[in-house]
């Protein structure tokens, strides 16, 4: 049975200060039930009673840390589907199911936004991107309006008949449109199994950039050969086989690594 992981609203860090030199034993109820659970979504096996008051702090900071940015990514994620918003990656890949090429059609996307010509986006942000010769274009996470992109299709391809869709109930100024903030106990209130897989999936895409690798564009797989796959499985010792491949297996059906 899946769980709900149920913060205080002051966070767990706030809610242990008085409790760090206590045995779990002595714990007040209500906070048992979010450490033991919190701590698991960490690193399975992770106990109270087996760290230090230092330790303790920073393992229920690490658990607010977490719990916060899952939040923050399922918002963005709701709120980018919303607003009819594509990561450049995405919308490449949706032109080149149309029947172009992909590393083409990202590479004039990525040039287009780099010069201005197709207004971008950081996640979760409206605000307009702006690049220099010291920034670069992050196709895996910045973002375009569907209509922006249809217009800098019409305008630079337009041979290309493929559209992107308006998304339901659309306004015709993305900016314009409104957003629900979260109410207070959506901000501290998050699935179990989510917070435990953004973990895993975290822990991933980190691996993958320590090994020198972009997840968004992974070396193609020769036979016979030793994939980054079976590199990345080896830094994270403490995975389980099944975790570590549905992990693996979300993260490729999310878009967030691929073969270049």
């Amino acid at each position: 049975m899946s769980k709900n992981l149920i913060l205080p609203e002051r966070g767990l860090e706030n809610a242990v200060l008085e409790h760090l030199h206590k045995a779990f034993s002595d714990l007040p109820h209500d906070l048992v039930d979010c450490i033991q659970h919190g701590f698991d979504a960490l690193l399975p096996g992770l106990a109270w009673d087996g760290l230090t008051p230092i330790e303790r702090r920073a393992a229920a900071k690490h658990v607010d840390d977490l719990n916060a940015g899952a939040i923050k990514r399922k918002r963005q994620r709701e709120e980018k589907k919303a607003a009819g918003r594509y990561t450049l990656d995405e919308a490449a890949q949706l032109i080149a199911d149309s029947g172009e090429r992909i590393e083409v059609m990202q590479k004039k996307l990525c040039t287009a936004a780099q010069r201005g010509d197709l207004t971008t986006h950081a996640p979760g942000e409206r605000s307009t991107l702006v690049y220099d010769s010291h920034s670069l274009v992050h196709s895996w996470e910045d973002e375009a309006y569907w209509c922006d992109l249809n217009e800098w299709l019409s305008t630079n391809e337009p041979r290309i008949t493929f559209r992107f869709a308006a998304p339901a109930g659309h306004y015709p100024n993305p900016a314009a449109s409104p957003t629900d903030p979260p109410t207070d106990h959506a901000q501290f209130e998050t699935p179990m199994p989510m917070l435990r897989q953004q973990h895993q999936e975290d822990e991933i895409l980190r691996a993958i950039r320590e090994l020198g690798y972009e997840p968004t564009a992974l070396p193609v797989r020769i036979p016979g050969k030793r994939w980054i796959k079976s590199e990345v499985r080896a830094k994270l010792r403490s995975f389980t086989d099944r975790v570590f491949n549905h992990a693996w297996d979300r993260l490729r059906q999310n878009g967030e690594i691929r073969e270049a």
